[in-house]
């Protein structure tokens, strides 16, 4: 009995101490929170906003003694670097400044003297890092990396002088120190591609150049004529996406070593507010693929892999557009087949009804209505094989097919001519492109192949 009173009291006196010491933390006394120091960060709150961020300069003492600069400043919505150069660079790259300084906590502060300067590399200092925004300037003199992951730093905000040396982990310093600067640059070749009003490249014997017109895409060059509209926005879009795959050299003495001067090839870019030209030089090394290139006006060699060549050089194939005539089939009212034929020049007209097509000049005569459609779709939808640049030869032509619309109105003519060592057929809207069909496509263009016989 004794022995089960004396277990009852024991737990009634340990549920007793476990409600007071509760009841002592909930009112703060004791608590580990209190007893601990505040943790002291490198930069505070206003300093480590990223948003605030609009200029970060960084300088780096070189091995003669001699610093190296650099000066990033925001642009709108996007950084560039201004100081050696003008250069667009990454956002991120600029915000991941603060975004490390407003993490790294103070772990030892120490007052300076002249010798531990010295010793620590702070006077001078290995580097100097200024993070500018929201109206205050604070500048960060880097010292030498320690043991276990440990650097040495001092800071001031404003013109105020250098405060204690710091100990923080190393993560700010091999940003600032150990990085090349030339990996925070962008390294897109055509950002706004995807706006382009014309492009033009000139790569030897073959020039070609594309405009935008009321919303359509037109090649200049080599030829006049009608662009693929879905190819080259594609190409566009292809453009925007590609990068270099590195930086070669900045400021060279000689672009003609690199094949810059003059260049192999260019590729120029135009929107409505700016002008990009990429220029294209030599391979990096014999066999290789991959050549030199830079961008006009920006004094730094770029190395282009094969596989963005590919992409941002226009192919004319690519981006002509494969169909014969840019007339539409539900525009056509009338057609007119010119066939030369020992001297004369034959033509069959037909002209669409209600429910058919007829021959205006024959009432009689039953016209294939099939084989109309089947030849106007040829013309207006179906898709070249291959391209031919330049005119066909008078004597391969076979047919001129004129496409009336309301009222007799002319909305455009295709010359149909027929290859003689392959029998494909070639098919040219007047612009000097031929698209090439093959020889087994069905192109009724005489009277036996559109009307029924009597």
């Amino acid at each position: 009995m004794r022995t089960l009173w004396a277990r009852r009291w024991w737990r009634t006196a340990t549920l007793l101490a476990l409600a007071f010491l509760v009841g002592y933390l909930s009112r703060g006394g004791g608590s580990i929170d209190e007893a601990a120091p505040p943790r002291k960060m490198l930069l505070d709150a206003v300093e480590a906003d990223a948003g605030l961020l609009d200029r970060v300069e960084l300088a780096r003492r070189r091995a003669d003694g001699q610093e190296s600069r650099w000066v990033f400043a925001k642009d709108g919505d996007a950084w560039q670097q201004i100081e050696p150069f003008v250069h667009p660079v990454d956002a991120w790259a600029m915000r991941k400044f603060v975004a490390i300084g407003g993490a790294l906590e103070v772990v030892r502060q120490e007052p300076p003297t002249d010798a531990t300067l010295k010793a620590l590399s702070l006077d001078p200092p290995a580097g100097t890092l200024t993070l500018i925004g929201g109206n205050r300037a604070t500048t960060i003199d880097l010292g030498i990396r320690g043991l276990a992951g440990k650097a040495f730093l001092r800071r001031r905000s404003g013109s105020d002088p250098p405060g204690d040396i710091l100990v923080v982990d190393a993560e700010l310093h091999h940003r600032a120190l150990g990085i090349d600067p030339s990996e925070w640059r962008s390294r897109a070749l055509f950002p706004h591609a995807t706006s382009a009003m014309s492009v033009q490249f000139d790569g030897g014997n073959l020039p070609l150049t594309l405009e935008r017109k009321a919303g359509a895409w037109e090649l200049v060059a080599p030829s006049k004529t009608r662009a693929d509209f879905q190819q080259v926005e594609e190409y566009l879009a292809a453009s925007a996406r590609c990068e270099s795959s590195g930086f070669v050299a900045d400021r060279p003495q000689q672009l003609a070593v690199y094949g810059l001067d003059p260049p192999s090839a260019t590729v120029e870019v135009t929107t409505k507010t700016e002008s990009r030209t990429l220029l294209i030089g030599d391979p990096i090394a014999i066999g290789s693929q991959d050549r030199f290139g830079m961008v006009e006006g920006t004094p730094c060699v770029l190395r282009l892999s094969a596989a963005t060549l590919s992409a941002v050089v226009p192919r004319f194939a690519l981006l002509v557009s494969p169909i014969a005539s840019g007339v539409r089939a539900a525009d056509v009212t009338q057609i007119e087949i010119l066939q030369p034929g020992d001297g004369v020049v034959q033509s069959l007209r037909l002209e669409r009804t209600l429910d058919g097509w007829c021959d205006p000049f024959n009432a009689a005569a039953r016209v294939k209505t099939d084989a109309v459609l089947q030849l106007i779709g040829a013309l207006t939808e179906s898709r070249a094989k291959s391209l031919a640049a330049g005119a066909a030869n008078p004597a391969d032509v076979v047919a001129t097919v004129v496409l009336r619309g309301v009222g007799g109105t002319n909305l455009g003519a295709v010359i149909v001519s027929r290859v003689p060592e392959t029998g494909e057929w070639a098919l040219d809207d007047g612009s000097g492109v031929r698209r090439v069909f093959v020889g087994t496509t069905a192109l009724p263009l005489t009277s036996d192949a559109l009307l029924f016989s009597k």
